[in-house]
């Protein structure tokens, strides 16, 4: 594992969408009750929502997906176990963030949602919808649900590791790890690295 700086805490980034929050699945719902149109986490090949043909455009369904944050009190949590593993990382060295491709007109929606659900990071940080996690340069891993993310976070020299997704979970991407829940960081995290 590259760490950065021997002397600062590792930083962790964990990405919101759909390994915090299943923004996709309460999208899905969304989708449902204003268009009508069934559609499935399974049905969903690329989280970018390219390729996608359930009768809508694009453009659409991509407006719904950014609205989805408004109603975040209606956005489930992935991992109820994710309140005691960040903390439990964070306890023992990690500095842990949140690295979001979400606007910075999300950030009320997304502090009340991490609230009530009971998670606590060190800090959030808004790339916005087109800027790559690879460009903000001070994380040493990320986990993330886009293989293109992960594949771009490889390839500068850092961590990548997927959480697995409908989406990804044919994807093999080399040099990554890959996770179902988050209590298998530890796994990779704590033996790779000990905070003394």
């Amino acid at each position: 594992m590259k760490i950065s700086s021997q002397s600062k805490k590792p930083i962790i980034a964990i990405d919101l969408d759909n390994v915090l929050a299943d923004t996709l699945g309460r999208w899905c719902k969304l989708v449902k009750e204003r268009l009508g149109i069934k559609i499935t986490k399974d049905q969903i090949t690329d989280p970018r929502l390219r390729n996608l043909r359930i009768g809508a455009r694009r453009s659409v369904l991509i407006r719904l997906l950014r609205e989805t944050w408004v109603d975040w009190q209606n956005i489930p949590i992935l991992d109820e176990e994710a309140p005691e593993i960040i903390e439990r990382l964070r306890s023992r060295g990690f500095k842990v963030i949140i690295v979001t491709s979400r606007t910075k007109s999300d950030d009320l929606f997304i502090s009340s949602w991490l609230k009530k659900n009971k998670i606590r990071v060190d800090d959030i940080i808004f790339l916005g919808y087109w800027r790559r996690k690879s460009e903000y340069p001070d994380l040493d891993m990320l986990i993330d649900d886009d293989a293109e993310e992960i594949r771009s976070i490889i390839k500068v020299g850092k961590v990548g590791i997927i959480y697995t997704q409908p989406w990804n979970q044919y994807e093999i991407i080399r040099g990554a790890y890959r996770i179902q829940k988050l209590r298998e960081l530890e796994n990779i995290l704590i033996p790779t690295y000990r905070h003394s």
